[in-house]
């Protein structure tokens, strides 16, 4: 049996599609066993199952030690899972200033989200046209697959936060914040680094800002009485208690879920409310109509937060109330189902085909699946047996990363902790659930 190695990054956000790559092989054919590694056992994993294809998240800064170190042995594949706004800045960065020059040539393939990102690569002059193939991400097939199947919208209002310094999964105060985070702090300089929205100060004001909206916006929303549902779901990285404490302390009626499946919380929503969150994406292609608090938080928050995230990649095609009352007024067509996704439904599309490859008749997983099948089917190498010595010292390792090495809430999954598990079996039942409809 011949081996693919799918390096997880970060299981917040990378064992999602990774899982559904991994079944989705299984599931057509009989000849690869899709095995998944985090960074801290990737290279023990490597050495049991001499894998002969390698899927990275990235190949900049400290992923060229990897590559170097497989490349001699195995096909190099790349498929992002981070970034749903790639821009220019951003590939140079990832995938051309920080990687090592021989590499360039090494990497047989990049997954790539959109024909946008590829015009980007293909100007860097660093890749040829056969490395690059347009897929869209797995990140969102699910989501896609509910809006195609979508007979009708849930009943409550979701909030999607991202004030993640303000309610920290790390307990930290502010003292703390600013030491881990502030940029005068982590540099040996005595000198104020400021520049306009570049201070960690900002994004302390970003964040207040934030929540002072949503509260304005939860208080008005109560008013309508209880026939309007709402519901938030903190980022990964933020405490759900911290949550909790605050709705309970103002006696909002307003549920706090965190750890059910993102697919799940859509589920229930007939409008999701955020600022500058790339989880807009999953909402619009479940068919949920949403608003953005960027006029709500105020002019001022121009100031504090990067132009780039200000302008944000689809805030245009959104939409975005200047005032209380006008928020209501979509609030009050939200609950009628009265409300359509976008303001701009059709240039949205576009935008959606240019940036996630939308309008394919395929879905990402089984584009990159067939495509990693195809390669892995042309390899002609002499297949080299599972060590099988290697792969106990590796299960010795696994336990002892377990105990001693994986902090309580970091981000290496392991098949061997309990949480990691749950998360692993709740996406299987959602690829059997939704995955069917493709079968």
């Amino acid at each position: 049996m011949k081996h693919i190695q799918i390096l997880v990054d970060n299981k917040y956000r990378d064992l999602y599609p990774a899982i559904l790559l991994k079944l989705y092989i299984k599931n057509n054919t009989n000849k690869v066993r899709v095995i998944l590694a985090n960074k801290k056992n990737q290279h023990a994993l490597y050495k049991a199952f001499c894998p002969e294809i390698v899927v990275l998240p990235h190949c900049f800064g400290y992923m060229n030690y990897h590559i170097n170190y497989m490349k001699k042995r195995s096909v190099i594949t790349v498929m992002p899972t981070a970034g749903s706004n790639i821009s220019e800045m951003y590939v140079l960065q990832r995938y051309v200033q920080n990687t090592d020059e021989q590499n360039f040539k090494v990497i047989k393939r990049i997954f790539l989200w959109g024909e946008k990102v590829k015009d980007i690569f293909l100007r860097t002059g660093k890749y040829n046209e056969s490395q690059l193939l347009v897929t869209g991400t797995p990140r969102l097939d699910i989501f896609r697959i509910i809006g195609q199947n979508k007979k009708e919208l849930g009943k409550y209002i979701g909030f999607g936060p991202s004030i993640r310094h303000l309610t920290s999964i790390f307990d930290s105060n502010l003292i703390t914040l600013i030491n881990n985070y502030s940029r005068v702090y982590n540099k040996e300089t005595k000198s104020i680094l400021w520049k306009k929205g570049g201070q960690y100060a900002d994004w302390i004001w970003y964040e207040t800002a934030f929540l002072e909206a949503l509260t304005a916006i939860i208080k008005n929303i109560s008013e309508l009485g209880n026939s309007i549902k709402m519901v938030i779901r903190p980022h990964p990285f933020e405490s759900e208690k911290i949550y909790r404490d605050w709705v309970d302390s103002k006696k909002y009626s307003v549920d706090v879920i965190k750890n059910e499946p993102l697919w799940n919380f859509y589920s229930r929503l007939n409008l999701f409310v955020q600022a500058y969150s790339t989880t807009s994406v999953e909402a619009i292609y479940c068919c949920i109509p949403v608003i953005s608090m960027k006029y709500l938080i105020g002019d001022r928050v121009k100031d504090h937060i990067p132009s780039e995230v200000y302008n944000g990649f689809i805030e245009d095609y959104l939409w975005k109330p200047k005032g209380i009352q006008e928020f209501i007024d979509l609030v009050e067509k939200a609950k009628k189902g009265q409300l359509a996704v976008s303001p701009k439904p059709e240039d949205l599309a576009k935008k959606l085909q240019e940036l996630y490859n939308y309008d394919s008749d395929k879905l990402a997983t089984q584009l990159i699946g067939n495509d990693l099948i195809k390669l892995i089917d042309l390899d002609t190498t002499k297949r080299k047996a599972t060590n099988f010595y290697k792969l106990s010292k590796f299960l010795l390792f696994e336990c002892y990363l377990l105990f001693k090495g994986y902090k309580k809430k970091d981000y290496n999954y392991s098949p061997i902790r309990i949480n990691d598990i749950i998360s692993s079996y709740e996406i299987k039942k959602a690829y059997k659930r939704y995955f069917n409809y493709i079968a």
